[in-house]
């Protein structure tokens, strides 16, 4: 049964006291730049001066290393690479999600949370329990689409984060029709896709972190970092989709 969800909103208008682990020599070597995300909505209002609202929803690894510690969370750790870059801008991050909250639930979700306050993007972690649960794909192709239209009505932009890569679940689970259901979700205009799964499946084989043959005692500090390396790849494609912001920017994206 899915666990009770979780909502948090997390304001990041001062330094931030939240330092992430250190990360080990090629831990998770960033890969060459993707596409810049660029969103009109989160251009105009990521700058000196500026507020952003930040809505990331999924199931359980939305909300970071279990137990949920919301502070290791790769969205969370995003938001403050964006607030390293851009210090003049008050940046929120509304967190919502729970284990076993499938894409049909927050899909219908969205509308009620975009309705709180004006978001400029949403960050959508989904599909690893519709691949574990066999669901039709042509039902979670459904989900995505209604959650897109709802966040393309509030005027925000849409990431969506793909499954994570693991020998256990791909043994378990067929994952290739809902990754296919993703990457056809993000050809929609304002829609992205950020590839958790080919991003844990290069650092694992290139001999990076790989939370599956970590040793026992570090397992829960290899996944804190983890989230450091996911955030900080999806802050940098976030960035370079801004107009040049000046040095701050700058150093992020030579990272």
């Amino acid at each position: 049964m899915p666990a009770a969800s979780v909502s948090a909103r997390l304001v990041l208008a001062g330094p931030s006291s939240d330092s992430p682990p250190p990360l080990p020599k090629n831990f998770c070597p960033p890969p060459p730049p993707a596409a810049a995300l660029s969103f009109p909505a989160l251009r105009a209002a990521l700058h000196p001066g500026g507020h952003v609202e930040i809505l990331a929803i999924g199931s359980g690894s939305i909300l970071g290393p279990p137990p949920g510690r919301i502070f290791d969370s790769f969205a969370y750790r995003m938001a403050q690479e964006l607030k390293a870059a851009m210090p003049g801008a008050d940046i929120a991050l509304n967190l919502y999600g729970g284990r076993g909250l499938a894409a049909e639930t927050l899909s219908r979700d969205l509308a009620g949370r975009l309705a709180e306050r004006p978001v400029q993007l949403v960050i959508w972690q989904t599909g690893t329990i519709e691949a574990l649960r066999r669901v039709s794909t042509a039902a979670f192709a459904r989900s995505l689409e209604d959650g897109r239209a709802a966040v393309a009505r509030a005027g925000a932009g849409l990431i969506l984060v793909d499954l994570p890569y693991s020998r256990i679940l791909r043994m378990h689970a067929d994952l290739r029709p809902y990754e296919a259901a993703l990457r056809a979700a993000a050809t929609e205009p304002g829609v992205a896709l950020f590839p958790r799964f080919d991003l844990m499946r290069g650092w694992a084989e290139g001999g990076g972190v790989d939370l599956e043959h970590a040793r026992r005692a570090e397992r829960l500090l290899d996944a804190r970092r983890l989230q450091v390396c996911l955030g900080r790849v999806l802050a940098r494609d976030i960035l370079a989709g801004l107009p040049p912001q000046g040095t701050a920017v700058e150093r992020h994206l030579s990272r």
